[in-house]
């Protein structure tokens, strides 16, 4: 009988671990794809230091010194100034109300979006959501922006010229006429705006170094980028592997004190 349980009761241990490795892996694994760019999204969700960057945070180290900063539409001038940045695009809401409303309506409208947020942020910008699949092939306009003709039944890739650009790229030289016509639209339908927003850099070092700056300094914003993803699926994933491992461990350490008792008491049967 003893023989038995020695058989049982190991297989029985190793199907558990198994299974709970296997369901853990399946439930819990991420595998988001990092994007191979070396662009940073901003947008706002959370306003708050929520899990997701205080995950990314405690990797790298980071301790921010006001844990409720975020960034607002008059730190933009600034972030423009980086040594790390090349250009921002800021999402235009004005922009956004006129083309959903022409689209509506029953037009057709052709809208440019920055390449980037079509390629890798298509969630976190909700532009995956608002344009689909398009019909087509994109290409590039203005060196940063692809261009989608939209209606009311699809949207497809253009090469023609866009009616209005969802996203303003950043010009000091026409800051101020932005922000004045969006804070009229923004009175107007008495509503708020966040800051969603694309900055560019020169490298994947910058990009690095400019999420860990953006984190330590406006840590109640929401990141989306290749450093921010692929520091935070790497963590997430050995904190994972690491409950696995932790979990074996605990069966194995189990497993052989019992073997030992079974063992000693298939001996003591056998004697008798």
């Amino acid at each position: 009988m003893f023989l038995i349980f020695q058989i049982v009761i190991p297989v029985i241990m190793i199907a558990g671990v198994a299974v709970f490795a296997c369901y853990r892996i399946l439930s819990d694994l991420c595998t988001d794809t990092v994007p191979d760019t070396n662009s940073i999204f901003v947008y706002t969700v959370d306003e708050y230091f929520a899990e997701l960057n205080r995950k990314y945070a405690a990797v790298r180290e980071i301790v921010p010194a006001d844990e409720t900063s975020m960034i607002n539409f008059a730190d933009i001038p600034e972030i423009a100034k980086s040594p790390f940045v090349q250009n921002l695009y800021i999402h235009d809401d004005a922009v956004l109300s006129e083309f959903s409303e022409s689209v509506l309506a029953g037009s057709t409208v052709r809208v440019a979006v920055p390449r980037d947020i079509i390629t890798y942020y298509g969630d976190p910008s909700g532009m995956r959501f608002m344009f689909g699949t398009p019909d087509g092939t994109a290409t590039v306009y203005q060196d940063d922006y692809v261009v989608l003709e939209c209606s009311p039944s699809k949207c497809s890739y253009s090469n023609l010229e866009p009616d209005c650009f969802l996203y303003y790229k950043y010009d000091p030289a026409t800051w101020d006429q932005f922000i004045s016509r969006l804070n009229n639209y923004l009175e107007k339908e008495d509503a708020i705006s966040h800051v969603e927003m694309l900055i560019t850099t020169g490298s994947r070092p910058d990009a690095i170094n400019y999420q860990i700056e953006l984190m330590t300094r406006y840590p109640a914003s929401n990141y989306s980028s290749a450093e921010f993803v692929s520091v935070w699926k790497s963590d997430h994933n050995r904190r994972l592997r690491n409950e696995i491992l932790i979990t074996a461990a605990v069966v194995v350490v189990i497993f052989f004190p019992l073997e030992t008792i079974l063992e000693k008491l298939k001996r003591e049967e056998f004697y008798e």
